[in-house]
């Protein structure tokens, strides 16, 4: 257990649980302010293995298309800036 900051400043007169080694009362804790922190971690992690496996996922397929000597895939907004520069192109 490691001892940890309240949120907020108790009032006086209200009741605390507090969690501590029988051996070691100078190591408390209040209970149920653990289970916000492995979610919060959890998440966190999820969402940079998510990023993490999508941008190696296109770089394995921008290198595979260079190999094979091809045009490197636009994404949506350069194909469309490029179709908008073509289209300004052939009007002129």
């Amino acid at each position: 257990m490691t001892n940890q900051p309240i949120c907020h400043k108790p009032s006086n007169g209200e009741t605390l649980r507090i969690a501590y080694d029988v051996t070691d009362p100078t190591d408390a804790r209040f209970p149920g302010k653990d289970r916000v922190t492995p979610g919060i971690y959890g998440t966190a992690g999820a969402v940079f293995f998510a990023t993490g496996a999508f941008s190696l996922a296109r770089t394995v397929r921008l290198r595979r298309a260079v190999e094979r000597g091809e045009r490197l895939p636009l994404s949506k907004a350069q194909q469309k800036r490029r179709e908008q520069t073509f289209k300004r192109y052939l009007d002129s």
